[in-house]
C-alpha cells in the first residue's frame, strides 16, 4: 500500500484522446489528456499518481459523460512508487 505512478504507455493516432482511471471501482482521475502521438505506430507515456491498497483493479474507461475523447491505443501499464 502506498502512494504510486499508474504509468500508460499508449498511442493516439487519431488526434488527442482523455479517457476515466478506476482504481478497485472509484473514480481516482477523470478526463486524463492522452495528447495525439501523430501515429499507430509512435508511443508516449502518461503518469496519474494514486493511492493503492495491497491488491488493486485499474481500469482505463472511455466514459463520454465524464470527458472521455477519441481513439486510444492502450499498450501497458506500468507501477511505479513515488
Amino acid at each position: 500500500p502506498g502512494a504510486y505512478d499508474l504509468v500508460f504507455r499508449y498511442a493516439a493516432g487519431a488526434g488527442d484522446a482523455s479517457r476515466l482511471v478506476h482504481v478497485n471501482g472509484v473514480d481516482v482521475a477523470a478526463d486524463v489528456p492522452f495528447p495525439s502521438t501523430g501515429g499507430w505506430g509512435t508511443y508516449a507515456t502518461v503518469r496519474v499518481p494514486v493511492t493503492l491498497a495491497a491488491e488493486n483493479t485499474v481500469s482505463l474507461v472511455f466514459n463520454g459523460g465524464k470527458g472521455s475523447t477519441s481513439y486510444l491505443n492502450l499498450d501497458a501499464l506500468t507501477i511505479e512508487k513515488r
